[in-house]
């Protein structure tokens, strides 16, 4: 439900590459396109986000208001 919500207001335009940088966290990267923390899971299912590392490749979605 919470990512029905979601999709009832915005919608993913393209995504692009991050390269986490010393302190990141999933709550800081979240911050960076204000993404909720579940769509940035999702688009890393490989990314450890409780032991984020420098130099580890995280993949943004890209997101704007649905019209």
């Amino acid at each position: 439900e919470l990512q029905t919500d979601y999709f009832a207001t915005h919608r993913i335009t393209g995504a692009a590459a991050y390269v986490a940088r010393r302190g990141d966290s999933l709550w800081s990267v979240t911050q960076r396109g204000t993404l909720p923390a579940w769509l940035l899971q999702q688009y890393n299912p490989d990314v450890d986000f409780a032991d984020l590392r420098p130099g580890t490749q995280i993949m943004l979605p890209r997101v704007e208001a649905a019209s």
